[in-house]
């Protein structure tokens, strides 16, 4: 257990996915705003902030764990997991969480 400084504690959402090969933990958290904080799973620090062009309101991985998908605003943000460089949005209107993140077909 650990406590991280994600900005303001008033209220707010916070999201997180585990990568691929388990080494780190994805945060976003509309009390940071625009952000998503790469996690040390084994020391529970932070070892990056990315950030976003808007509050982080939910997070989703790909299956091969090379995308991180974030919903900001009215779009998701495709982010890859090496860089946290966003490098595509894909436009969804009202899009406030991440469920599930799957290939077509399953």
């Amino acid at each position: 257990t650990a406590k991280m400084d994600l900005g303001s504690v008033d209220g707010g959402r916070t999201s997180a996915v585990m990568s691929a090969d388990g080494d780190t933990l994805f945060v976003g958290s509309a009390r940071d705003g625009a952000a998503v904080y790469a996690v040390d799973v084994e020391t529970l620090e932070i070892r990056e902030r990315w950030p976003m062009t808007s509050t982080v309101t939910g997070l989703g991985l790909s299956g091969d764990g090379l995308r991180l998908y974030a919903a900001v605003d009215d779009r998701v943000a495709i982010v890859d997991t090496a860089t946290g460089r966003a490098f595509a949005a894909l436009s969804f209107e009202g899009v406030d969480s991440i469920l599930h993140v799957a290939t077509q077909g399953t």
